[in-house]
Order: structure tokens, then C-alpha cells, then sequence
């Protein structure tokens, strides 16, 4: 496991998902290291990132796999749909298909980074 955090978050994470490698703050690029001599050892890494600073370790990867935390836009959006400030069909369209669209935009760009490695 690769994470930019802490050292006690990250091995406590580590140890309920039972990992057997766990490195914590590491940066960015970092990230695309790591990723680089895991793919090298395995033939082949699947990353699972936020698509935002993990953007150049997920091109890095056999397979990138983003997620959108996103779920603070959808609660604001919600309360906006309650409150009458926004419409529900706002609310789905940004909130849903908006955040999925952002996310698939995304990795098409990755899919067009080649790495140095």
C-alpha cells in the first residue's frame, strides 16, 4: 500500500486490509517510483488513486483506477435539492454525471502520458 499519509494511519489501514507492504508520506513522485519497481518485480500493478495527485503513479500502473472524492459536492448539492436553491435535475446531473464525467476525462488524458520508466 502507498499513501502520502501518516505512519500510524497507514500501517493501521495496512493491518485491517491485510497488506503486506505498507509506505507512508510519500509524495508524488514517490508514488510513480514505487509503482515502477512494483511493475518491474510483478509484471503488472493495479493503482488505485484519487486522480488528482496520484494522476502521474495511476499512468504509471498497468491499470489506473480513480476516484472522485466527491461526496461533499453531492451532500451540498443535496441540501441545496431540499432547500429549493438547486434542482434535483441539477443535483444529478453535476453531482453524478458530472463527477463521472470529470473522472472519465481524466484518465483519457492519462491514457495518452507515456512513462520515462
Amino acid at each position: 500500500m502507498l499513501t502520502g499519509d501518516g505512519a500510524a494511519a497507514a500501517q493501521a489501514v495496512g493491518k485491517v486490509l491485510g497488506v503486506d507492504q505498507v509506505r507512508w508520506r510519500l509524495l508524488p513522485q514517490d508514488k510513480v517510483e514505487a509503482v515502477w519497481e512494483l511493475r518491474t518485480a510483478f509484471g503488472g500493478v493495479a493503482m488505485l488513486g484519487d486522480g488528482v495527485n496520484d494522476a502521474p503513479a495511476l499512468a504509471e500502473a498497468t491499470v489506473g483506477l480513480a476516484h472522485r472524492p466527491g461526496v461533499g459536492l453531492k451532500l451540498a448539492l443535496a441540501a441545496g435539492a431540499i432547500l429549493g436553491v438547486v434542482s434535483l435535475a441539477l443535483a444529478v446531473l453535476v453531482g453524478d454525471m458530472g463527477g463521472s464525467l470529470v473522472v472519465t476525462m481524466n484518465a483519457l488524458r492519462l491514457a495518452r502520458v507515456r512513462s520515462e520508466g
